[in-house]
């Protein structure tokens, strides 16, 4: 598991691992790729200046950059 406050670029598997969630709820909820990514880059942001842990910090990004798309209105997605 990787600690918090690592001040390090992420690693290529980390990178990968987010781009690939980015480009899932880009399709999933029928998105623009950069607008997903501007939203999950902001949340990630916020995610990672609070976790101790950052192992599920995809997940927990995906999941709020959904609930932020519901609250401003857009159709919940199909695989939900």
């Amino acid at each position: 598991m990787k600690a918090a406050g690592n001040d390090e670029l992420p690693n290529r598997e980390e990178a990968t691992i987010h781009s690939s969630t980015i480009e899932t709820l880009a399709q999933s909820e029928e998105i623009g790729l950069e607008d997903v990514r501007s939203l999950y880059e902001s949340v990630l942001e916020e995610l990672r200046g609070e976790a101790v842990i950052t192992d599920f910090l995809p997940i927990f990004a995906a999941r709020k950059v959904r609930e932020i798309l519901r609250v401003r209105g857009l159709p919940p997605s199909r695989t939900e």
